[in-house]
């Protein structure tokens, strides 16, 4: 009788032990699983914020391309003028 009450309060208490660290284990999955999450939210603003820019910048590659763009710089930046524009210079 004293070996079946022996083995039952080992029983016992390996089950205890077995459902706890089953729940600390659960507890702590269940933190990694938030994080991951909360990671995964914060990636996909990132890529939108990225997607956004990538488009502006395919949009201004177009823009890039196109002849008014090419005359735009180089009267801006390049100074050059057509034949037809008329030059006025102020006096030094």
């Amino acid at each position: 009788m004293k070996k079946n009450n022996r083995l039952f309060y080992i029983v016992v208490i390996l089950s205890t032990l077995i459902v706890t660290s089953l729940g600390v284990k659960g507890y702590q999955v269940n933190n990694l699983i938030k994080r991951v999450e909360r990671q995964v939210e914060e990636d996909k603003k990132i890529l939108q914020e990225e997607q956004e820019k990538l488009s502006e910048l395919q949009k201004e590659v177009t823009e890039i391309d196109t002849p008014e763009y090419i005359e735009k710089v180089a009267r801006e930046q390049l100074g050059m003028v057509r034949k037809e524009d008329i030059i006025f210079k102020e006096k030094q």
